[in-house]
């Protein structure tokens, strides 16, 4: 295990920003939780586990900064993430641009063909769904069921999100308009769960050709207190639970074959307990009590998780997993906000030092180095870090 920095049990925290907050917030609103072991070990395989990520404005030219005068697809390997602060987007590219939006910008993501696609809220929490071209024109906008529900698959593709009456969209790179599957959330197999309504929703992931048939998954916490997974898919007439052992789904891995998400809640202390699922089955590969919120490397090689206490603003531990065993090869400890793959060997991570909150990379063979500025979030809350990173 690499431990890069000294342990700091003060800063043992939950993310502050983006949408790990969000789900750990979420699956904490659950009535029906079952307890994990305290055990820093994963349990085999054999388990069949559970549920295994408004109106039109007119469009706008924002201000546009770039080295090459445009935008274009995500890099394959790109030195820096795209993130956002102070309102402008960041590309990887090196270029900028300050979308054009109403509200705020929660989270986004970009397109295969270039694109942008981001969530937004007014003060009103009325959410949307901005579609911005490559150079941060707005060119169209969508109903959203909230700012965070939104999704990009693993090789940015397919973008899907929910409308306020939680049916699934879909826009592929390429494609003009998106396209409509069937809406998730009918009674549940033992009886009337309750009527669902954005409250009810948490994370969604999104997996396949949408040129042929791709899916949607959905969590989703009942007014009962159940939870289970649906799965909206665009070759069929309905959509339909696909489990209901799990809390939520947090990622899918690149081949479509596996599913992470979180099992249960930890009582003392009190954090999430994680598995790797197969998609097709069912079965859980591994569960682990030793880290939570696992998302799979471009190659789906490693997973990306955090701590999985759930004690205050932010988080404090960054890890690096084998996605096949579940062993943890690497682990930072420094306080945290969010963090995402930048490559199969390095990640991005959003990080507090005596001088603020600033992004750094960390590759897999130990070395790590700061790519911006520390800076504080001009709320005044030295807490919340001012970057936020794009979905991947």
């Amino acid at each position: 295990m690499d431990e890069r920095t000294k342990p700091d049990e003060s800063h043992r925290r939950t993310p502050g920003v983006g949408t790990t907050l969000v789900a750990l917030a979420w699956i904490l609103g659950l009535v029906s939780l079952g307890a994990c072991g305290t055990d820093d070990s994963t349990s085999g395989a054999g388990t069949r586990g559970g549920t295994v990520s408004q109106p039109p404005s007119q469009p706008s030219s924002p201000t546009v900064s770039s080295a090459d005068g445009a935008g274009g697809g995500p890099a394959a390997a790109p030195a820096r993430p795209s993130y956002l602060l102070d309102g402008v987007v960041h590309r990887s590219d090196g270029g900028s641009f300050r979308p054009d939006v109403e509200g705020r910008v929660v989270t986004f993501t970009e397109l295969a063909d270039g694109r942008w696609l981001l969530g937004t809220e007014t003060g009103r929490s009325r959410a949307q769904l901005v579609v911005a071209s490559p150079a941060g024109a707005v060119v169209a906008t969508h109903r959203l069921a909230a700012s965070t529900t939104l999704a990009v698959s693993a090789d940015h593709t397919t973008v899907a999100w929910l409308d306020p009456e939680l049916r699934p969209h879909t826009l592929s790179a390429g494609a003009d308009e998106p396209t409509s599957l069937p809406p998730i959330g009918g009674a549940p197999a033992g009886g009337d769960g309750g009527r669902l309504t954005t409250d009810n929703i948490g994370n969604l992931a999104v997996y396949g050709d949408c040129a042929e048939a791709c899916s949607v998954l959905v969590s989703i916490q009942r007014p009962d207190g159940s939870s289970e997974v649906w799965r909206s898919t665009s070759s069929e007439a309905e959509a339909s639970t696909w489990t209901s052992r799990l809390l939520d789904v947090t990622d899918v891995s690149p081949d479509g074959q596996h599913v992470t998400g979180t099992t249960k809640l930890q009582l003392d202390p009190t954090g999430l307990c994680s598995a790797v699922v197969e998609l097709s089955s069912g079965a859980r590969a591994w569960e682990t009590c030793a880290t939570s919120i696992l998302r799979f490397s471009p190659s789906g090689t490693h997973l990306l998780g955090i701590d999985p206490y759930l004690d205050g603003a932010y988080h404090g531990q960054q890890f690096v997993l084998d996605a096949a065993t579940g062993k943890i090869v690497s682990r930072v400890q420094r306080p945290t906000s969010d963090e995402i793959w930048l490559s199969d060997d390095s990640y991005v991570a959003s990080e507090l030092g005596p001088n603020g909150w600033r992004l750094v990379r960390h590759d897999l063979d130990g070395t790590s180095r700061p790519l911006t500025e520390a800076a504080y979030d001009s709320s005044g809350d030295e807490t919340a870090s001012p970057y936020r990173l794009a979905l991947s």
